[in-house]
């Protein structure tokens, strides 16, 4: 009897093991068809842990989620980088949060594209130090925010050259919210510069400092020189300022004074386009 008992539970069990109800919200259901998600792609859960995880679509390149990665999580920074390195773009929503493991974003280096319902945001990870993303290049949505990291130094968006917002809104509407708390908390000089070339986004709200660049790079210079492109520092032009040296110059990551140059000799800055200063 107990062996029919046990044949019978076997036969049963996969009726018994089934999947979780969605916990997607209308709106998120309603984004999805909208953006053409293939349903096998679509990850219905909040969460990221040990219960949800076998549901996680690993092997789609494009995935459709209200994605939170935060204190729920109960994966390694290792296990986490294995389940998302597949994804390319997500279509949905992106938070991350409190979680002690977290000290970078490694496990996020091959998204290219976000295409978000709400602000994405990094908020709380007290044990974050850098936030890099390499390979990301696109973002659409109403806005980013990075706040509240307690150790955080240092943000690097090195490929993102395109951001849009839904519904044909100005571009201007797209906020950038990047707070750090330690005094030498800094964004890329990458990163300004792809926020710069982007018309008409807003970078008033990115409070810190900017990152010293790689000066290995003839290009890029901490003082005015022939050849220069960009230069780190502030620019003080006076009556002996050799005007030559800003031919090339594209940004200057400082300030720019002219104090007693001749006007004429303006006409040199002809390719100077941007003038980058943080609020600090």
């Amino acid at each position: 009897m107990n062996f029919l008992f046990l044949l019978y539970v076997l036969a049963h069990t996969k009726s018994f093991a089934q999947k979780p109800k969605s916990e997607l919200e209308d709106s998120y259901v309603k984004f999805f068809e909208k953006k053409n998600c293939d349903e096998k792609c679509i990850y219905p859960y909040l969460n990221l842990n040990a219960t949800y995880v076998s549901y996680f679509p690993r092997n789609c390149t494009r995935i459709c989620s209200d994605l939170r990665i935060d204190q729920n999580i109960d994966l390694s920074m290792e296990q986490l980088f294995d389940l998302l390195k597949n994804m390319k773009h997500l279509i949905g929503s992106l938070a991350v949060g409190v979680n002690d493991n977290f000290k970078d974003m490694k496990f996020l280096s091959n998204l290219e594209t976000i295409d978000t319902f709400y602000q994405i945001q990094f908020k709380m990870a007290d044990f974050l130090t850098e936030i890099e993303l390499p390979s990301l290049t696109t973002i659409n949505g109403p806005g980013w925010e990075i706040a509240l990291h307690k150790r955080l130094k240092r943000v690097h968006f090195p490929n993102l050259k395109n951001i849009t917002t839904h519904d044909s809104r100005s571009i201007e509407k797209f906020d950038i919210f990047f707070l750090g708390q330690l005094p030498e908390f800094c964004v890329s000089s990458d990163t300004i510069y792809n926020f710069m070339r982007i018309q008409g986004l807003k970078t008033h709200h990115v409070y810190g400092n900017i990152c010293p660049p790689n000066f290995d790079n003839s290009k890029i210079c901490q003082k005015p020189a022939p050849g220069c492109v960009q230069i780190y520092g502030d620019v003080n032009v006076g009556p002996n300022f050799e005007m030559k040296n800003l031919n090339s110059v594209e940004i200057i990551f400082g300030t720019l004074t002219i104090n007693g140059a001749r006007l004429e000799d303006a006409n040199l800055l002809n390719n100077l386009k941007y003038i980058a200063v943080l609020k600090r």
